[in-house]
């Protein structure tokens, strides 16, 4: 059975032009039915008493790659694995074919498929893997790709030699975007490292300091304080059923809106108040809002209201701390918090069937150093250059890595139009 372009064009919905219609000369097209050997019907379901788990020899395959190992295998050989459901055939969070080699055993999740003729697994690979499958995939609570739908794919045939020399050349660009997405990651890992190195010599008296300060040690002027020392109040945020959300409501802050010290506006909820609500749970510029239910590694975190956002309240999930600004600098605090409260609250916290908890007076208990007034605003000034710096760094990588990411659906796609 050949591939027709009305096949090409409904997997391709973009590609109406002339460059993804036509093939170079010597390449055909046939679809996947053709060119493969489908072994679904040799699937049977792993028995609980096969079955020990990440203790057995073999691996065990899903829609998405290794899930499990198993001490018993059903195949043996080099096959390439298909998605058959899952959302990474439409969200493309993981690869939607990969190889899988010697013995194995493979659940219902998963097509599983020999090439023909000679073809290198690796050459139909790539291709799966550079498709926009959405027009073959059907349901949206869990999407699947059928046998039926499988089999009509269009696949472009070069000759055997082409094949071999696409997977090579394919292997090899990806292998240095590799090598580069790897370094800049590792420059997110140090930047993040910075970063927490900042806060933690700000709040112990390190960062203009020219004498060596022990741990433990602060410099002249500072003194030993705990937050309730320089907190005005505390309260927890308001709770209202979902009949009391809508899309004109007042913006509610939530534990996902702090993110790294600061307020991030995304999936903003809204709320129905009355003007008693608004005005008792309002945010103002410089109160501190801490999350107080979160995973153990999250709690605790903390960040300021800054200028300029809308009238706003916060969810109960959270805490709005007023600082006594003749005393401490929000801000300053905030660092704090940044530098203290995972140690702090990981010792303090209460854990309720997989999240952590923490209250108004583990909150006000927890010590902090506290310079003079000016050196508090002069060290925040310069933790926020140092950061406004990383945070460009940061945004440098972040869309070096997108980059990376878009040029790999550039390899594929030249590849198989004939252009690599």
């Amino acid at each position: 059975m050949m591939a027709t372009m009305n096949d090409f064009d409904r997997l391709n919905p973009a590609d109406n032009g002339e460059n993804g219609r036509s093939l170079p000369d010597g390449w055909e097209w046939s679809t996947l039915g053709v060119v493969t050997e489908n072994f679904d019907g040799k699937r049977v379901p792993v028995k609980a008493s096969n079955r020990e788990t990440m203790n057995g020899e073999y691996p065990y395959y899903g829609a998405s790659g290794i899930i499990d190992h198993v001490n018993d295998y059903l195949f043996d050989g080099d096959f390439l694995l298909i998605a058959e459901d899952g959302a990474n055939l439409l969200s493309r969070s993981t690869p939607i074919a990969f190889q899988a080699h010697r013995k194995f055993w493979v659940n219902n999740h998963a097509h599983i498929i020999k090439t023909r003729n000679g073809m290198p697994l690796g050459f139909l690979e790539h291709y799966l893997n550079s498709l926009d499958l959405k027009f073959s995939v059907t349901g949206t609570a869990q999407p699947k790709l059928t046998q039926a739908n499988l089999n009509k794919i269009p696949v472009p045939i070069p000759p055997l030699p082409e094949q071999e020399r696409i997977v090579n050349r394919i292997d090899e660009l990806f292998s240095d975007l590799e090598a580069g997405m790897a370094a800049l990651e590792r420059v997110q890992v140090g930047l993040k490292r910075y970063k927490a190195s900042v806060l933690k010599a700000a709040c112990e008296g390190k960062l203009f300091e020219s004498r060596e300060i022990e741990n433990g040690e602060l410099p002249e002027g500072w003194q030993r304080v705990t937050v309730g020392d320089v907190a005005i109040s505390m309260k927890n945020g308001i709770y209202k059923p979902a009949e009391f959300y809508a899309d004109d409501g007042i913006a509610c802050l939530r534990m996902y809106n702090i993110e790294d010290g600061s307020i991030i506006w995304k999936d903003i909820k809204r709320m129905i108040l009355t003007d008693d609500e608004i005005e008792t749970y309002r945010l103002m510029p410089g109160d501190i809002l801490v999350n107080r239910v979160n995973s153990r590694e999250l709690v605790g975190k903390a960040a300021v209201i800054p200028d300029g956002l809308e009238t706003l309240v916060y969810e109960s999930k959270n805490i709005r701390l007023k600082i006594n600004d003749e005393l401490a600098d929000s801000k300053f605090v905030n660092f704090c918090f940044g530098a203290f409260r995972q140690q702090y609250f990981n010792r303090n916290a209460q854990q309720v069937v997989g999240m952590a908890s923490i209250n108004q007076t583990q909150i006000a208990q927890m010590p902090i150093p506290l310079p003079p007034l000016d050196e508090q605003r002069r060290i925040v000034a310069e933790v926020e250059r140092r950061l406004s710096v990383v945070g460009e760094v940061e945004s440098a990588v972040e869309v070096g890595l997108v980059r990376a990411g878009r040029l790999r659906q550039a390899v594929l796609r030249s590849a198989f139009e004939g252009r690599l």
